[in-house]
């Protein structure tokens, strides 16, 4: 019976890796697919599709000029990661400075060791954020997001103790 659950377990773990890299893949096509869109209402949508004790939202009013598609599964990602492996509430916050949009997630977690931060997004999550199964494509996604947007993910302590997850984007993306 032990050997039932644990095939049981890979499966799930072979399916939850298929869909990610199925979504990985989309995010690449779809990278040029831009519009010019309200951030605030673009962000309130994907934050309203949870429950709001659990996660909230502070943003400015802007429009940019970037993928919708492919910037909600980016916040769906950090989202759902700062609630698996952090603590609630979520904060998503999205603000401008020095030319450049800053939507940032925090928990209220523990954050990431030191020593795993300065390797993330670029590697699987190691076990110190409570779970193994998670292969980090969540995290390439979004800085596959940011980069094709001109911008960059930065992984930071967040002042609530947990980890902040910024996406750096330029105010005039290139094209």
């Amino acid at each position: 019976m032990d050997d039932v659950l644990k095939m049981d377990a890979d499966v799930d773990q072979l399916c939850e890796l298929t869909n990610k890299l199925y979504a990985y893949a989309d995010s690449l096509a779809d990278q040029h697919d831009r519009i010019d869109l309200e951030i605030a209402e673009l962000l309130g949508q994907v934050v309203n599709s949870y429950n709001s004790v659990n996660v909230q939202l502070e943003a400015e009013r802007r429009i940019m000029r970037l993928n919708p598609l492919a910037l909600k599964r980016s916040l769906n990602n950090l989202i759902d990661n700062a609630l698996e492996y952090g603590l609630p509430p979520v904060l998503v916050c999205a603000r401008s400075g020095n030319d450049t949009l800053i939507i940032s997630v925090d928990d209220h977690g523990h954050g990431l060791q030191p020593a795993t931060q300065l390797l993330m997004p670029r590697m699987p999550a190691s076990g110190d954020r409570h779970e193994t199964s998670h292969r980090g494509l969540g995290l390439g996604i979004v800085e596959q997001f940011c980069q094709a947007h001109g911008g960059s993910l930065d992984l930071l302590r967040s002042v609530h103790g947990g980890l902040r997850a910024e996406m750096h984007l330029p105010l005039r993306p290139s094209a």
